[in-house]
């Protein structure tokens, strides 16, 4: 058995069946540095999946800071401490007059279904659209945006799953349509 396959079969027993990996031949990531992943082989990979290469992975300043902050005090916010107040006045301050505060999340999921929650309270509607394969979180909420994690209860019925848009396959021209066609069609 290849090591990518007994890796694969240690992730599923250790992680689950509902973690799936997005590739048709999975890689075994070892490193990653600046915007560049590399594999257990030495292949290098431009990395625009994750939410890192927004500063590169290891990059020196937040490496240090992680470590600085973790040898000093690892903690939620539910205590008083100047650094996620300094934080927060830094971060907010970046952005227009009117979003002067901010609500931390530990977690992808916990941010998404923060963001789903205040849409609901402006909107005062509860009905989301999202497209097909995504992968937005784990909590009940959010895990029902996409539909390679369904949960076993029957999901939410304000939800509705479109075609995400593929200009590399064009699946709207199977309509005679352009794929931007297609898309708001199905919008």
């Amino acid at each position: 058995m290849s090591d990518i396959n007994s890796l694969l079969q240690k992730r599923k027993h250790l992680l689950g069946t509902n973690l799936p990996t997005f590739y048709d031949e999975p890689i075994h990531i070892v490193k990653g540095k600046d915007v560049w992943l590399w594999d257990k082989k030495g292949k290098k990979y431009l990395d625009c999946y994750n939410n890192v290469p927004h500063v590169g992975h290891c990059h020196p300043t937040v490496v240090e800071a992680i470590s600085k902050q973790s040898s000093t005090l690892n903690t939620h916010t539910r205590y008083v401490h100047e650094g996620i107040l300094d934080y927060v006045e830094k971060l907010t301050a970046t952005f227009s007059e009117n979003i002067t505060t901010a609500i931390m999340t530990c977690t992808g999921s916990e941010a998404n279904d923060i963001a789903m929650r205040m849409a609901m309270l402006i909107t005062g509607s509860k009905g989301i659209i999202t497209t097909n394969h995504t992968y937005h979180g784990n909590t009940y909420l959010v895990s029902q945006l996409s539909q390679t994690n369904i949960p076993p209860e029957s999901p939410l019925s304000s939800i509705r799953h479109i075609p995400a848009p593929d200009s590399y396959r064009n699946i709207g021209s199977k309509n005679g349509n352009s794929d931007s066609e297609f898309f708001a069609q199905e919008l």
